[in-house]
């Protein structure tokens, strides 16, 4: 009896400290190699604790540890290559569009009408042509992005300053050129060096994201690694204006596998 116990209190203290070690994450964020790799040191615990003899404990303790190993490698080939990120964790993918839904995105992503429907109800949608832009997570979690006319109110509304617009477009991830933003602005990857070298940032590499509004306005953050503060940089039209410098809070978005027809607007 005191065996079994402290086997029990072992596997529970160790499979604890693995998934401490694997990192904080949401379960409703888990990507599929997490959420497999949960399943299995799920089902070797079991093993491990079912055994009478405790002769399986020592094999489950290696392939759970090894398990958590090959998560961290791949965790840090996420980091580092945006190929190797999207392979393993997807890409939003558009449902909605202007208004219009995608029937064979959501039939790629075996998407059903009704639970659109039901996640649009959760966010207090209830007409999809009241929606602009909805994108379907990697997660699974549904964003929306509302018609000029559907926003809710803002401080620029009431007369107290702010701003609204089309959605942001995305120029620049992990320090590479994002193709799917320059190909919404009609542009390529020497427009856009030469762009952010006027902007005081000649090695894109260095940077961490970027993206630019539909005012014209460019929000650069550079890599942990490099001096200097994220900051809002940009004037009229695509090239910038008077340069100027706002510090605003870290933001990380990313890109729908299908371009928007809100580019337009930028």
């Amino acid at each position: 009896m005191g065996l079994w116990i402290g086997r029990t209190v072992f596997v529970y203290l160790f499979v604890l400290i693995v998934m401490r070690i694997m990192g904080r994450r949401e379960i409703g964020k888990l990507s599929i190699f997490d959420l497999v790799v949960s399943i299995m040191i799920a089902e070797l615990s079991a093993i491990a604790l079912e055994d009478p003899r405790g002769a399986r404990l020592w094999h489950a303790v290696a392939t759970i540890a090894l398990l958590a190993g090959l998560q961290l490698a791949v965790s840090q080939l996420s980091l580092r290559s945006s190929w190797f990120r999207r392979l393993i964790d997807g890409r939003p993918v558009a449902v909605i569009e202007g208004g219009h839904l995608q029937e064979r995105a959501m039939g790629r992503l075996r998407y059903n009408l009704d639970d659109l429907m039901m996640q649009l109800r959760e966010k207090g949608i209830f007409r999809v042509d009241d929606v602009e832009l909805a994108l379907m997570e990697p997660s699974g979690k549904l964003s929306v992005w509302l018609k000029e006319g559907r926003q809710p109110v803002n401080r620029e509304d009431l007369g107290m300053g702010g701003q609204t617009g089309a959605l942001p477009v995305i120029l620049v991830l992990d320090g590479e050129p994002y193709p799917p933003g320059l190909a919404r602005l009609g542009r390529d990857s020497g427009w856009l060096k030469q762009e952010l070298a006027a902007r005081g940032y000649p090695d894109m590499r260095r940077i961490f994201y970027a993206h630019i509004d539909s005012r014209g306005r460019w929000y650069v953050d550079p890599k942990d690694s490099t001096a200097g503060a994220a900051g809002v940089r940009g004037g009229p039209g695509l090239g910038g204006g008077a340069p100027g410098m706002a510090r605003i809070k870290r933001t990380r978005l990313f890109g729908c596998t299908t371009p928007s027809s809100m580019s337009k607007a930028v």
